[in-house]
């Protein structure tokens, strides 16, 4: 008799039946730089058009594009019915939906697919593309007309994202004192300001750094620019097109659904805004010797791509002040990308361990290695006490922290008393979660300064696309890591970029998580020494100093 098995695309990673499970898992590490080339050559034809390099196909990032999710998925349903699986599928793309139906290389004896239909989708797509208008606008007016434009000519532009903190509202470049000194009236930042509903706060931090190093997009731009920028939506057309196939399978349905999905248009809107800003900024005369951005490779496209027309000769740097953010395929620049100009020329990297992530796709992009302005705290001294035994710290994706208090819930439902710390995470709005889990006393939620609990615990439970950073600043300040496979790249990330396998344990399901509280008292500890923890910190950590910027 036929196994059968049903599938929900939908739902998260560490939901799917085992049999999926393992075979996606195994596409989605593997299939990595196949899919990059493929993106290039589908690339080919728009190579010189910002308005693609500003949408979510071509950044390569699975938090905004589902591209890669759906290529994986295809790959993924074909083995399985190799293996005479019957296979029950339901999702919620349409352009999925009708892929699967009308493909033939699929058994179709052996898959039934049905299509939720989200009525919501417009709905949401017209909101957000609402809210980042009414946002910019209000942006553009209030700069423009209630701060001064500075009539100082600075040799560096750098790209920067400030916190939404008043009290520190510079959070990337952390500049010593030392730098600022001697390089101060000589760069600049060019902020992008991530989009809230704070508004006054927003307001206030722009009315105090006004008066230091910072000069506005605003204050270059037009109202014609914003009107480009926001009228994307009316060149799409142009991408109306056959696109070239993977493995066969022609998925340009799929590419266009990605392309009308406006869910995260802001993203797109910084991107021709930072181009617009730079050709303004030629305009009137200034000449750039150095222009460096914070490089993640999506919405800065726009910024190099425009350095590279207007100001060919300024020098293009990428700082990739964190640690890598592997699943994030947009943070590896491929062949086409540099071809194009829309990456920087050189990439500045904050340890020698990072080489070969950031070189994945491209073996002969100019690297070097920078400070780690971000972490110097950690080579500070600092009193490890332990305190707290397990600390769960969440990260920016509200659907990866549901599910890891979902594992956490899980002990304590089963009779395993465990006392949880919480992290609330800075910028991700997580009060349903804490109203819903508020009865439970084992779930402790707090929103302390984060290294200072790194000082106090033993084992730090994160996990997702983002937890790298967490993972990597855990294990900085001596702790242990306890790692919940809800991401299919959360299994191979550490080991990828060479962590030692002493300073972690990763669970693939619930069932593994559950026994190792289970079996606590019986756990021996691996041996790890204050030497190798300072070991790892001089590895994966660079403390040198600021020359590549000045």
């Amino acid at each position: 008799m036929r196994k059968k098995i049903s599938w929900e695309i939908e739902i998260p990673f560490d939901e799917y039946p085992d049999q999926v499970k393992n075979i996606y898992q195994k596409n989605y590490i593997n299939l990595r730089k196949e899919f990059a080339n493929w993106i290039d050559k589908i690339s080919k034809n728009h190579a010189d058009n910002i308005d693609w390099w500003s949408l979510f196909p071509s950044s390569r990032n699975p938090n905004f594009s589902n591209i890669y999710k759906y290529i994986c998925t295809i790959e993924t349903l074909k083995e399985i019915t190799n293996k005479n699986i019957f296979i029950d599928i339901s999702t919620k793309s349409e352009a999925l939906y009708k892929f699967i139906q009308k493909e033939k290389k699929f058994n179709k004896n052996l898959i039934s697919i049905s299509y939720k239909k989200d009525s919501n989708t417009h709905i949401v797509n017209f909101v957000s593309y609402l809210k980042s208008l009414i946002f910019q606008f209000y942006l553009f007016v209030f700069i423009k007309y209630f701060t001064k434009k500075k009539d100082v000519k600075y040799e560096t532009l750098i790209n920067t994202y400030p916190n939404n903190k008043l009290e520190k509202p510079e959070r990337l470049f952390q500049f010593s004192s030392k730098f600022k000194k001697k390089n101060n009236m000589k760069y600049a930042f060019v902020p992008s300001f991530i989009k809230t509903r704070n508004i006054f706060l927003l307001s206030r931090i722009i009315t105090k750094i006004k008066n230091q190093n910072y000069i506005f997009k605003e204050h270059y731009l037009n109202f014609s620019d914003l009107i480009f920028a926001f009228n994307l939506i009316f060149r799409l057309k142009v991408f109306k097109i056959k696109y070239s196939k993977f493995r066969k399978h022609d998925v340009s349905e799929l590419i266009l659904a990605d392309i009308y999905d406006f869910k995260n248009f802001y993203t797109s809107v910084i991107c021709l805004l930072n181009y617009r800003f730079v050709k303004r900024y030629n305009e009137t005369g200034n000449k750039v010797k150095k222009a460096i951005c914070w490089f993640e490779n999506h919405e800065l496209k726009g910024w190099n791509y425009g350095f590279s027309k207007y100001f060919p000769e300024t020098k293009l740097i990428g700082y990739q002040g964190f640690t890598p953010l592997s699943p994030l395929m947009n943070t590896v620049p491929t062949n086409l990308e540099i071809k194009s100009k829309v990456v920087p020329q050189n990439c500045i990297i904050i340890s020698k361990k990072y080489l070969k992530n950031i070189k994945e796709f491209n073996k002969g992009l100019k690297v070097s290695v920078g400070p780690s302005m971000v972490y110097q705290r950690i080579f500070k001294k600092f009193k490890k006490t332990k305190k707290i035994k397990f600390l769960v710290v969440l990260n920016e994706f509200r659907n990866i922290n549901n599910n890891i208090l979902k594992w956490i819930n899980l002990i304590n439902s089963s009779n395993n008393k465990v006392l949880f710390y919480i992290k609330i995470p800075k910028i991700t709005d997580m009060s349903d979660a804490i109203k819903y889990y508020s009865g439970n006393k084992d779930m402790i939620f707090v929103n302390s300064f984060l290294p200072r609990l790194f000082e106090q615990t033993k084992f730090v439970i994160t996990s997702g696309v983002g937890f790298s950073s967490i993972a990597m600043e855990a294990l900085a300040y001596e702790c242990s890591l306890l790692i919940p496979v809800i991401d299919p790249y959360d299994k191979v990330y550490l080991k990828r970029i060479g962590v030692p396998n002493k300073f972690y344990n990763v669970f693939e399901n619930k069932n593994d998580f559950l026994k190792f509280f289970v079996n606590i008292p019986k756990y021996k500890e691996p041996k790890i020494t204050k030497t190798s923890f300072k070991r790892f910190r001089n590895k994966f950590f660079n403390n040198v100093n600021e020359s590549s910027f000045s």
